[in-house]
Parts: structure tokens; C-alpha cells; sequence
């Protein structure tokens, strides 16, 4: 949809909606589950693809950058595996992905657990928790978006700091120390999900995007 010039830009924008939609999108359901019910969370949910519809709609084929189609020839998976594992930059950030998502990144879960069972608290107060680690998702994207955070060093630098505001937010004796926490965690989340996921179409091979999206979309898909 852009210029050659454009796609890293694009790509790290790409990356910044779709993660930071991930961190808000189950806050505002919280808060729509507290407030009007469940019914009016799954209609207002279904409402929203009209929207989705209008953009296809207001697309201009003409416009596109497309691609010549390749054709499919055996051994594709292989390949795209070989290359990772050819590719440290690619094979790092997939190994540190495998660790972090299965071991860290199921806040969706582990969050309400740590209000219920650690804090003692009430449903409300986990959907205001949430709020707060979706706001500091969004200050870390504008950051992200304005410096172009997706090399591997980002990547590390992200999940560093993931760990370290994950403890910080485990050891909260109360209400008033997890909130700061939950920002924190919030901002080195979105930090290191979004320079681990566009790094593939900023450093990898064009003719390797498909293949190695794809994989990576099974890592994030089974470690979460």
C-alpha cells in the first residue's frame, strides 16, 4: 500500500496498531462488561466491522504496490525455516519470542488472576488495572513510531525492561504501587512486541516475508 521508500515506516505504524488494539481492546471490553453487560460488549464489537468494511470500500486497487505473484514450488517451509536459523537477527528474536510469550505475555490472564488472588480486589478494579497498562502501551507506541525502535538491540532492550517492570508489578503490596507498575509493564510490552514483530520486513529478505510471517504467526499464536 506504500512506496519502497515508505515500508519501515509503515511497517513499525502497521506493528503499532495492531499491538496497542491488542492492549486496549480487552480494557474497554472490561469496562464495557462492568458498565452495560456482556450483550451490549458483543454487539458493539460486531458494529465495529462496518467500519472495517467502509475502509475496504474506500480503497484504491490502482493505488496498491503489488508484487508478481511467485509460484508455489515445494519446500517452501524448509526454506523459510533455513533461513531463519541462516539469519541470527531472525533466529534471536524468534527464540526470545517462544520464552517471553509462553512465559510472560498472557497478561489477558495472568493480570485478572493477580487482581483476584494477589490484590484481593474486584473485577472493576481489574478493568481500570488494564486501562492503565493499555495508556502506557499507548505512550511507549508513540515513542516507538517517532524513533523507529526495530532493531535487535530494541528487541532486547524491550524484553529487559518486560521482565523488570513484570517483577516490579508481581511485588505490588497494594492498589497504589500496581498502578505505576501495570504503566510500566504496559510501555515495555508494546516496546518489544512491536520491534520483535516488524523486524522480519525491515531486515529480512522481500522474497522471505511471507514464509517467515507466517511462522512467526504460529510462534505468537502457541506461545500465547
Amino acid at each position: 500500500m506504500v512506496p519502497p521508500q515508505d515500508i519501515p515506516n509503515a511497517v513499525v505504524l502497521y506493528s503499532l496498531i495492531v499491538n496497542v488494539a491488542r492492549m486496549i481492546g480487552p480494557a474497554l471490553a472490561g469496562l464495557l462488561v462492568v458498565s452495560l453487560g456482556y450483550g451490549w460488549g458483543f454487539s458493539i464489537d460486531a458494529a465495529t466491522y462496518l467500519i472495517v468494511l467502509e475502509c475496504l470500500v474506500l480503497m484504491r486497487p490502482g493505488e496498491l504496490h503489488r508484487q508478481p505473484p511467485k509460484p508455489k514450488a515445494k519446500g517452501e517451509i524448509r526454506e523459510g525455516l533455513r533461513y531463519v536459523a541462516s539469519t541470527p537477527v531472525l533466529w534471536v528474536s524468534f527464540a526470545m519470542l517462544v520464552a517471553i510469550g509462553m512465559l510472560s505475555y498472557n497478561f489477558s490472564v495472568t493480570l485478572q488472576l493477580f487482581v483476584s488472588l494477589g490484590l484481593h480486589d474486584n473485577p472493576t478494579f481489574y478493568s481500570f488495572l488494564l486501562s492503565v497498562y493499555a495508556f502506557g502501551a499507548v505512550v511507549s507506541a508513540l515513542i516507538v513510531a517517532n524513533k523507529a525502535l526495530v532493531r535487535l538491540r530494541h528487541i532486547i532492550i524491550g524484553a529487559a525492561a518486560l521482565g523488570v517492570t513484570t517483577l516490579l508489578l508481581a511485588s505490588s503490596p497494594g492498589f497504589g504501587f500496581a498502578v505505576p507498575a501495570a504503566f510500566l509493564v504496559g510501555a515495555a510490552s508494546i516496546l518489544y512486541l512491536t520491534a520483535t514483530t516488524a523486524i522480519i520486513q525491515v531486515e529480512g529478505k522481500k522474497s522471505m516475508h511471507g514464509r517467515v510471517i507466517a511462522l512467526q504467526t504460529v510462534v505468537i499464536g502457541g506461545g500465547g
